[in-house]
């Protein structure tokens, strides 16, 4: 038994019969080609012009909204997929920017401590100094005294 042909309207480029045909092109199919016409996508649901007193099972019509349903489906998953990829991606790059940002965090302070360090170093070396130049001063104060001293003695012997 052979299927019965109708007339469909191709929205886009599909190989009818072995020969490519061009969107825009009216073409007599089955309704098994119409069906995977309509899942590829290359006609537009309903899969076929109605012209004289063709008719249409119920059968087709659950074909063809089965495969608009999955159509739809598959390209809400494919988004749905889609989206979830890019937002991980950005998820990504945004902990590693984190990451990143956490370790100049950790040399900063690791820099500012090393910086602390030395100026409280060279602070204990300055008082150190300043402690030596003090008591030199004082040692010469001394010997300073001892010889105006000496001197003052010396000028009255004479």
């Amino acid at each position: 038994m052979e299927d019965k042909k109708f007339p469909v309207t191709l929205t886009g480029p599909a190989k009818i019969d072995g020969v490519r045909e061009k969107a825009g092109k009216r073409v007599y199919v089955t309704t098994a080609l119409a069906l995977q016409l309509a899942a590829s996508g290359v006609i537009n649901p309903p899969p076929f012009d109605l012209e004289d007193d063709v008719p249409l099972g119920s059968e087709f019509d659950q074909a063809v909204a089965a495969a608009a349903a999955k159509l739809a489906a598959d390209t809400i998953d494919q988004t749905v997929a889609s989206i979830t990829a890019e937002k991980a991606a950005e998820l990504s790059a945004a902990h590693d920017q984190i990451h990143d940002l956490q370790n100049k965090l950790v040399d900063a302070k690791r820099e500012a401590v090393a910086l602390a360090t030395d100026a409280e170093s060279r602070v204990t070396s300055a008082e150190g100094r300043a402690a030596a130049a003090e008591h030199r001063a004082t040692e010469a104060e001394k010997r300073a005294a001892e010889i105006e001293a000496a001197n003052a003695a010396n000028s009255r012997k004479k």
